[in-house]
């Protein structure tokens, strides 16, 4: 329910020049959202190398335009 709500208070913000940063990205839920409403980049951070795995998955099982998307691995 938080990431919806942020979400919905962030929508109205969001344009084709913003770069967002989804820290902690777990399931890519922020990010994935962000850029399908419009988002120019979003940046996807984490540090378990499992949840990465699904995080990619996910942008894979949702067609995201790959060009829009990076993966940072946290070490």
């Amino acid at each position: 329910m938080y990431i919806e709500d942020l979400n919905n208070t962030i929508r109205p913000n969001i344009t084709e020049e913003i770069v967002v940063l989804d820290l902690f990205a777990g399931s890519g839920q922020l990010g994935i959202e962000t850029i399908s409403n419009g988002a120019k980049l979003c940046y996807f951070v984490d540090n378990n190398s499992e949840v990465i795995k699904v995080l990619k998955d996910n942008i894979k099982t949702i067609l995201v335009i790959s060009s829009h998307i990076s993966i940072m691995i946290l070490l």
